[in-house]
């Protein structure tokens, strides 16, 4: 089955959605809104726990922030093999490696910010 490209109108909008998710993380982390002050921000943005706030990290932060990328991926990767949209066997190599530095990258990030937060907490 043939790849269409979507249109020039829906890549902006989708973009200006991914622009706009992570400016609502960025002005909550920024004015931290939801937390107290001890929440880090700077390099990048944990409310860690406390007896009063432990309800924003495991109900809001974690979700938003893990679960809905992890499964706006997972939803990609369905409609990608339901559809039939890989390349020809011989010729999925490239993409292969393509996919492997994103998700290389993915842990590159996450594990030292996991680290930090175990530590921290």
């Amino acid at each position: 089955r043939r790849y269409i490209p979507p249109t020039r109108q829906t890549v902006c909008w989708q973009a200006l959605g991914v622009y706009g998710y992570a400016s609502v993380w960025g002005l909550v982390c920024a004015l931290q809104v939801f937390f107290p002050s001890h929440a880090y921000g700077g390099l990048y943005c944990i409310p860690m726990e406390t007896q009063n706030y432990s309800w924003f990290f495991y109900v809001v932060f974690l979700p938003g922030v893990f679960l809905l990328p992890a499964l706006y991926a997972l939803v990609v990767l369905v409609h990608i093999m339901w559809n039939g949209m890989l390349p020809e066997i011989g010729k999925r190599r490239q993409l292969a490696l393509f996919l492997l530095r994103i998700i290389f990258l993915y842990f590159a990030v996450f594990f030292p910010v996991a680290l930090s937060i175990t530590i921290g907490n």
